[in-house]
Order: structure tokens, then sequence, then C-alpha cells
């Protein structure tokens, strides 16, 4: 028999509710008899719901660089028009789509209450904008057109247009959108009530070694796949792509990861002394062994 379970109606607006019924089953908790005036209701966590949205169609696009946003409405059953401006900010999330698409995306009943339960004042006392920072900075660490847009900001002819800014990078418009919001979030530009927006970015880091050794590696990853692309679609006099084999000592590796993080430092300083930079070029350094490591007893590998 199922069990009855306290639901605090009074932060789901009563006032637009016919009735509650809440228990627990195999698919958890259960909200059901709510009037037409309830279902289009916008619900006070649409932002944090939207921000959920975001995270899944850019999953989807890091496994897919190729997955457009009519994909994502197909897969969400949504006009994609309704769609991108739900994604943009542009529409606010009524119960009933909230429904909708919490349930196209797997959303466990428990979690959709949790958005459903959230009152302005709620939302404000929560530490859901910490969280979202923290997990903005992590994005922006390893997504690489987060570093993209920063630097497209400093070349000459830049529009503050998203949409350009997709054109330029070979991304959705979608994801532009996502990725400007995510950055003036962090702090990392500002945009003024006119429109103008100001780079704040200057150099950034993480303080911590796991989320960034887990961040860099999916950027390093990212950035390797780009790499055979220009390898493919870029002429060599656009690009420089060399490598060189040779025997180390151990003991030489901290002065040679030394020298090569010097280099970066030197050239990036050299380059920022032109004020008339027109693309965006990413370098991609990796010095790693060929050789494994044996251990005694280990036999050669027999084919």
């Amino acid at each position: 028999m199922a069990s009855s379970l306290f639901l605090r109606g009074a932060q789901l607006n009563p006032l637009h509710f016919v009735a509650y019924v809440a228990c627990t089953s195999k698919e958890g908790l259960l909200v059901v008899a709510l009037s037409m005036r309830a279902r289009r209701h916008i619900i006070s966590g649409g932002e944090a719901f939207r921000h959920h949205l975001l995270s899944e169609y850019e999953f989807t696009c890091r496994k897919n660089i190729r997955y457009s946003l009519r994909a994502f409405a197909s897969k969400l059953d949504v006009d994609s028009t309704t769609l991108s401006r739900i994604l943009k900010g542009q529409r606010q999330i009524s119960f009933e789509m909230f429904e909708h698409l919490a349930r196209k995306i797997g959303l466990g009943p428990a979690e959709r209450v949790q958005y459903l339960s959230q009152t302005t004042e709620s939302l404000k006392r929560s530490s859901t904008a910490y969280r979202k920072i923290s997990l903005d900075a992590f994005t922006a660490i390893s997504d690489w057109y987060h570093f993209a847009i920063v630097e497209l900001m400093r070349t000459k002819g830049f529009l503050e247009d998203p949409k350009w800014i997709a054109k330029k990078l070979g991304i959705s418009q979608t994801l532009a959108h996502a990725a400007v919001e995510r950055l003036e979030r962090l702090g990392w530009i500002q945009i003024t009530p006119e429109g103008k927006w100001i780079d704040c970015a200057g150099h950034n880091t993480t303080d911590d070694p796991d989320d960034k050794t887990l961040a860099y590696r999916k950027l390093q990853k990212q950035l390797l796949e780009k790499a055979l692309e220009a390898l493919d679609t870029i002429p060599f006099s656009q690009r420089d792509q060399s490598s060189m084999t040779v025997a180390v000592s151990a003991r030489q590796l901290p002065q040679i990861k030394k020298q090569i993080d010097e280099f970066r430092r030197s050239l990036t300083e050299s380059i920022e002394t032109n004020k008339n930079r027109e693309s965006v070029y990413t370098l991609l350094v990796s010095f790693f062994p060929l050789t494994r490591s044996l251990k005694a007893g280990d036999k050669p590998h027999e084919h």
C-alpha cells in the first residue's frame, strides 16, 4: 500500500490548484488533479529548469557536433521556435510545458517537485546561484567555445551578436546564446543596458585541482578533435601542425615542462602586442611518452 507524503502545497501556490494527491509508488511522487488555470501557471523555478534544458542540449552537442536545435526540439516533441525562445529566456515556462519537457528529458517526479516548490523568495535564499556559478565555471573551462568567444571579442570587427558569433565559430545559435549568458553570469563579460559588451575576463584559472584536472581533460579532448578537423579542412598556409620524437631522461621532465610553459606565455605576450587581430587560433601542445614503463618479469607482447 502506498504511504502518504507531506507536500508543501503553500509553496506550489494553492490558489491555482484544485487538489494535491501525493503518494509513493514505483515512479516516486505523483501530483494530480490540477485545474486548467494551474496548467497555464508560470512556474517559479522556470529559470533553473531552463538552465537544466540548456545543459541537456549542450551535453548532446558535445557528443555530436552536428546535433541541431531542431533535432533537440523533435526529441522533446515541441516546436523548434518555441524551444529556442525558452532556451534564450524569451519565453516563460508554464506548468503544462514544464511537465511535458520534464517527462521528455526523463526528469524524475521528485526532481520535478523541487522545481515546482521553489518560490521567488526561496530561490533568493537558496544556494542555487552559488552552485550555478560553480557549474558554469566548470563548463566554461571544459567547452572550447567559451574561451574562443572571449578571444573573439578582442578581434577587429567583432560584432556583439550571438548569431554572428555562432557563424564565426561554427556552433549553433543556441550554444552561442547559452555561452554568452554563462560568461556574463561568471563576470567574464559585462553587457551594458545599451547592449555594449565589455571584456572583463582577463586570465582565468581554477583553485580546485580536481575540477581543473577533469575540466582540462575534457577541453584537451575537444581541442584534439578540432586539430584533426583542421588537418583536413584548413590550408597549411593558415596553420602549423608539426611534431618531433626524441629520447629524454625522466630527470629532464620538470625543466622541459617549464620551458614549454615559458614558450606559451612568451608567444601569447608577443601575439597580444598586435591590436589589429582578426582571427582566433588555439595552440595545442602535447608532450607525452611513447614508451611504457615495464615491471620486472613483464614479457613483450607477441602477435
